[in-house]
C-alpha cells in the first residue's frame, strides 16, 4: 500500500506541476523549474491534479502497476494463512522483469527522500526525468514484491525459514 500510496502522490505532484491552479505560494515563493518547494506549494501541486492528469502521467503501464497492487491485496486480505502455490510466488518474483524501471527507484529513492526532507525538491526534479516522476516509487512494490514471492514459495514447499531462494531451474516447472 505505501509504494501505491507513493507511486499515486508522486504522480499528482508531476501532473499538478503541468498545469498549477496558482504559481506562486502566500510568501511570494515562486513555483519554477529551479525553485525550491515548499510545503504550500506542494499542497498547490496536490490541489491541482484532476484524475484525469494523473490518469494521463500514469498511463497503461501504470495501471498495470496499479491492479497490480489490487491484486496482491486481494490475495493476501483472502489467503492470510499464505496457503501457497509456487505459481503465485513466481508472479510475485516476476515483477522485476514486468516493472523494470522500479530498480531505478531502488537506488533513487533515498536520495529523493533526503531531497524532500531538507527541502531541495524543485520544479526540475519532479519534471526533468527519462521516466515519470512516479516510477522512482516502484522501488517499495519490487522489494515487498520479492519478500512475497520468496515467503510464498518457502510457505508452498514447507519450506523452514533457514532455506533460500529456489534455484532457478525450479521456477521454470509447473507448480
Amino acid at each position: 500500500m505505501t509504494s501505491l500510496g507513493l507511486s499515486f502522490l508522486a504522480a499528482m505532484l508531476q501532473a499538478g506541476y503541468e498545469h498549477p491552479i496558482q504559481d506562486a505560494d502566500s510568501h511570494g515563493n515562486k513555483l519554477g523549474f529551479l525553485d525550491p518547494l515548499t510545503w504550500e506549494l506542494y499542497g498547490i501541486l496536490l490541489r491541482s491534479a484532476t484524475l484525469k492528469s494523473v490518469g494521463q502521467k500514469l498511463g497503461v503501464y501504470g495501471l498495470l502497476y496499479i491492479s497490480f497492487h489490487l491484486v496482491a491485496i486481494l490475495y493476501f486480505t483472502l489467503n492470510p494463512a499464505l496457503k501457497s502455490k509456487r505459481i503465485i510466488a513466481c508472479g510475485f518474483l516476476f515483477q522485476i522483469l514486468i516493472f523494470p524501471e522500479g530498480l531505478a527507484g531502488i537506488i533513487g529513492l533515498p536520495l529523493t527522500a533526503y531531497y524532500f526532507v531538507t527541502n531541495k525538491i524543485d520544479g526540475e526534479f519532479v519534471t526533468d526525468y527519462n521516466f515519470p516522476f512516479w516510477h522512482l516509487y516502484q522501488g517499495i512494490w519490487l522489494v515487498a514484491s520479492v519478500m512475497a514471492g520468496v515467503l510464498i514459495w518457502k510457505a508452498a514447499k514447507g519450506s523452514s525459514a533457514s532455506d533460500t531462494l529456489p534455484p532457478a531451474s525450479d521456477l521454470t516447472q509447473g507448480a
